[in-house]
């Protein structure tokens, strides 16, 4: 069609099943304007816009939908928009795979796959909030999730992995992130990226077999790393740069021939109660302060330490060992 496939808007509402939308010249399905629609179980694909477009105070909630190869994101929610979305197949996108940006926006992702899109899985920002839980994100172009942009998210019991760039990506000191009990694996670029003055809650989580960084800390990054654990990525698990100060608690970070922890020259952390496992002198290495046994030197402004544990890397955490959580 020449525009959109369906059109739902002031104040209309629409149950839309078991159909196959696609080819538009704008988005195949528009809510806007008070709008209220419901999905299930249709198809929309191949359109030169978004798949859904949700809208101005517009409210969709789809339902066991396959949306794929679509222009631009295939659900973007904005201007007071609410999207629910549940057990959606959201893929092979030439953009974002979901999009929930501008206040008053809100989405909530539950057991959804987005996968193979060619921007960010799943993008919150301008001040929208969105909720994601046991979804499968892998394998996008972009960051997995990226929260931004005075953008509030939190993400919980996730399979995060695969991606061509981070997994989490959290800037500005704007976006308020919780980070919770996800599965963060073989990404190219760092399993979680906390930009420049972000102060995200990273609690939980397993993050492992990366391609680079565990988590990296940008410069005057901060964030609470807490009850996570870290492995097998190829560079240190985490990466503090200069000017970030990041608080590390009740963490197991396994780090073998790498450096467990690699703070900059300007760099600082908060380090308590943590284990270390792997080769001596490498469980924190703080740059141009000499460590020769694996605890941190460094001067009291830059790095506190307190009650950590550092073992050789021929000693493992017991399988199926989990990092303590606290409730803070």
């Amino acid at each position: 069609g020449h525009e959109a496939g369906v059109l739902v808007s002031k104040n209309g509402t629409a149950l839309l099943c078991h159909n196959d939308v696609l080819e538009n010249a704008r988005p195949g399905v528009v809510v806007c304007r008070g709008g209220k629609a419901t999905l299930r179980s249709n198809k929309v694909h191949s359109g030169r816009e978004e798949g859904v477009w949700v809208c101005e105070l517009g409210s969709a909630a789809l339902y066991d939908n396959d949306v794929f190869n679509n222009a631009h994101a295939g659900v973007w929610a904005s201007s007071k928009a609410s999207v629910q979305l549940e057990r959606n197949w959201i893929h092979h996108g030439h953009g974002e795979g979901v999009v929930v940006e501008e206040e008053g926006s809100r989405g909530e992702l539950i057991g959804n796959a987005i996968h193979n899109n060619r921007g960010p899985g799943v993008v919150v920002s301008t001040r929208g909030t969105a909720e994601l839980c046991a979804n499968d994100v892998h394998t996008n172009w972009g960051p997995g999730v990226a929260i931004c942009l005075e953008g509030s998210a939190a993400v919980r019991s996730n399979r995060i992995h695969h991606g061509l760039e981070a997994g989490v990506l959290v800037s500005s000191n704007d976006a308020a992130a919780t980070i919770e009990s996800n599965e963060i694996y073989a990404n190219e670029r760092p399993g979680v990226v906390i930009l420049s003055d972000a102060d995200p809650t990273i609690r939980g989580n397993r993050i492992y077999d990366g391609h680079e960084n565990g988590v990296w800390v940008y410069e005057k990054g901060r964030g609470l790393l807490v009850g996570n654990e870290l492995h097998d990525n190829c560079d240190s698990e985490v990466n503090i740069s200069n000017g970030a100060a990041p608080m590390l608690k009740y963490n197991i970070i396994h780090h073998d021939e790498h450096v467990g922890v690699d703070i900059g020259e300007l760099g600082g952390a908060s380090l308590q109660s943590n284990q270390f496992f792997g080769e001596a002198g490498r469980h924190v290495h703080c740059k141009a302060v000499r460590a020769t046994d694996g605890a941190p030197r460094a001067p009291k402004s830059r790095v506190k330490a307190r009650n950590n544990n550092y073992y050789p890397h021929s000693i493992r955490a017991p399988s199926g060992a989990r990092a303590r959580r606290v409730r803070l």
